[in-house]
């Protein structure tokens, strides 16, 4: 019985064969020498030229970003990462605080670290005070500490390279340059020394007694493993945040400083796959854990591989020679590269290490075609066809679909119109010396817990809290047009929880809580890095609503509300009152801010005894306005105010002031917070 194709008639198995009839033992023969020799090659040219390897790269990067075997959490190693929340509360940018640095390095030197790594360049001065302290620090701990350098020529300029040995001249250094694939720039190697020089990885193990001479020059990067989704495989914590960690949190572990900002040291690496692109600080991280472990990536043998290949060649004879129509072989074919494909994840997640993917998918292919081919011309077309359909399947699909569905994050954001809200704890430093880090912990949660219900009672939105300091903004994410009035509601029902809960703790030394509100244009949504996003806003507005928070300060008030929420307001006959400072000219800004304080409610029946005692409005009111005009009379107004109340600190503070000299309502505040 023949079967009919494009006009000729052939017995099935009995397909003419380039060369003449062959016995079966003899096309067997052939057969497999070819499936071993396509082995062979194929898994040479994967494994030995860098182009050929690039589809084989993507595999291991989504096995390791995806499936790599899971590990215990990391617990001789930390992270302090210097985030963009450790920058607010600095002084400036960059470089970073010195003087910050010096006080980080003593913590953890004091909470007996096992060796300290700083991924930070050393390249030019800031202040003299502070570099010298941060010098003197790092020389004198008692603890080992290893310095980044850089072996990139151009990094720096002449002055900046002489100055960066001048600074580390004595201390323990190591490159922190990474490896980058040169094809496609994503970090999967280690170089352990170059030109006779330790990389920071490798210094950084010596210092903690793994010195890497045994280890050649470069590595693969057998990337830790997490414990699960949810837990990094290295601890991370803000570096600002180091002080309040508990001990042994830090005791005994090698310690990292470096940055972990969005668009600045971050490299792509097999985790981009997975939607997490890496700081620097933590490539190194775990570089260091794979050369404190004596830990290479485990990769088949280069037999193993060929073998495997070899018989997914012979596998591709076996598809193409099956007497079924071209679409149940692509199916059956599909089914087979998928196993393959499963097989591979399925042994390198149960820690069995990398197999060679590319290598045995082109071999079932190429095998698959080679015996179309051999299957004679009158089925040439078939096979053809079954061959064309392999190689669009195997490898080339799943590179595209790899590369069109990388699982990046999106972040976005946009301009809005939003009112601010800052707080902080007077005091919070004294108070965090004098008790335990359980009681401290248990004490600074309760606290934010009822700042955070005040929050989201008036329907605003908590977007950070930073030390015993909260940060909340009102008219976004959802549109809020009484957005202002819902602030000042807030800061008021803050106001009255916050002396409640002083009240309740004064034996342990809880100071006042000073609440800062500003209405103002800020960016407003996801913003951060592809491994590290929040819901948050940025921009001026949110800067001087933590300037006024730290006036509060100066002037002994509670709330201080900027302007541009008094003219927000929608409910002008409110409950709340709100009575003018002055013009503030605030840290950062050379336009002055006229600044109201919220007027502090009187005690209720949940407060012991009364507050303050306050000007009468009306006679304040006078005696402000005789200020903001200059008239002479001010002085004497407030003079008489501060002797009727001499609670009030406002009207204390304006009395003293004009007594120095002062005319106006014009208060410079200098950067201490006091005035100029």
């Amino acid at each position: 019985m023949g079967l009919k194709h494009g006009g000729f008639a052939t017995d099935r198995g009995k397909l003419p064969v380039a060369g003449g009839r062959r016995s079966a033992g003899a096309a067997l023969a052939v057969r497999l020498a070819a499936a071993l020799l396509l082995g062979i090659a194929l898994t040479a040219l994967v494994r030995g030229v860098p182009v050929a390897g690039v589809p084989e790269r993507l595999f291991d990067d989504l096995r390791i970003a995806v499936f790599a075997p899971s590990a215990p959490a990391r617990e001789d190693i930390v992270i302090l990462a210097v985030t963009e929340e450790t920058l607010a509360g600095l002084p400036y940018r960059s470089p970073v605080d010195r003087g910050f640095l010096a006080e980080l390095v003593d913590v953890l030197a004091a909470r007996g670290v096992r060796a300290i790594g700083v991924d930070l360049l050393i390249d030019r001065p800031s202040e003299p005070a502070k570099d010298q302290a941060l010098r003197a620090r790092l020389g004198g701990l008692g603890v080992p500490v290893v310095m980044a350098g850089t072996l990139d020529p151009g990094a720096m300029s002449d002055g900046q390279r002489a100055y960066h040995q001048d600074f580390l001249d004595g201390l323990d250094q190591g490159f922190a340059n990474l490896l980058r694939d040169p094809l496609d720039g994503v970090v999967r190697r280690l170089a352990v020394r170059r030109d006779g020089r330790d990389s920071f990885a490798a210094a950084l193990a010596a210092a903690a007694g793994r010195p890497a001479d045994s280890v050649p020059d470069t590595l693969a990067i057998d990337w830790s493993g997490r414990p699960d989704p949810a837990t990094p495989a290295v601890a991370r914590y803000p570096a600002a945040a180091a002080a309040l960690l508990p001990p042994d949190w830090l005791a005994g572990r090698v310690a990292l400083i470096g940055l972990d900002l969005s668009g600045t040291d971050r490299h792509r690496t097999p985790f981009d796959l997975a939607g997490r692109s890496l700081p620097g600080v933590t490539i190194h991280a775990h570089a260091l854990a794979q050369l404190l472990d004596g830990r290479r990536l485990a990769r088949a043998p280069l037999g193993l591989d060929a073998a495997l290949s070899a018989l997914a060649a012979l596998a591709g004879i076996g598809l193409a020679r099956l007497v079924l129509g071209w679409s149940a072989k692509l199916v059956l074919g599909a089914l087979v590269a998928t196993a393959m494909i499963a097989a591979a994840i399925a042994w390198h997640a149960a820690g069995g290490g990398l197999v060679t993917l590319t290598a045995p998918l082109a071999a079932l292919a190429i095998g698959a075609g080679l015996e179309a081919g051999w299957a004679g011309r009158r089925l040439r077309a078939e096979r053809r066809f079954i061959r064309d359909a392999f190689a669009r399947y195997v490898s080339p699909a799943v590179v595209a679909r790899l590369e069109a569905d990388p699982g990046q994050l999106r972040l976005s954001g946009e301009r809005r119109i939003c009112t601010f809200l800052f707080t902080d704890l007077a005091g919070f430093t004294t108070l965090s010396e004098g008790l335990s880090a359980t009681d401290l912990a248990d004490l600074l949660n309760r606290y934010l817990d009822g700042l955070s219900a005040c929050v989201l009672a008036h329907d605003g939105t908590v977007d950070k809290f930073v030390g015993d300091g909260m940060m909340a903004f009102f008219g976004a994410p959802l549109d809020q047009p009484d957005h202002a009035d819902r602030a000042i509601a807030c800061a008021a029902a803050i106001a009255r929880y916050a002396e409640a809960f002083r009240r309740e703790t004064a034996a342990l030394g809880v100071g006042a809580t000073r609440i800062g509100v500003y209405t103002g244009a800020a960016v407003v949504g996801n913003i951060g890095g592809s491994e590290r996003f929040q819901f948050t806003a940025v921009g001026d507005a949110v800067n001087t609503a933590a300037r006024l928070e730290q006036a509060n300060g100066i002037f002994s008030t509670a709330v201080c509300v900027g302007d541009t929420t008094r003219a927000a307001l929608v409910r002008t006959e409110g409950e709340h009152r709100l009575r003018p400072i002055g013009r503030l000219v605030l840290k950062g800004k050379r336009q002055p801010v006229a600044a109201f304080e919220l007027v502090p409610e009187p005690a209720g029946p949940e407060l012991v005894g009364d507050g303050p005692s306050l000007a009468d409005p009306a006679a304040y009111d006078a005696a402000w306005q005789a200020m903001a005009e200059g008239r002479a009379t001010a002085a004497a107004a407030f003079g008489a105010l501060a002797a009727v109340v001499p609670e009030d600190p406002l009207v204390r503070y304006h009395a003293r002031r004009l007594a120095d000299g002062a005319t106006d309502d014009l208060i410079a505040l200098d950067r201490k917070g006091g005035t100029t």
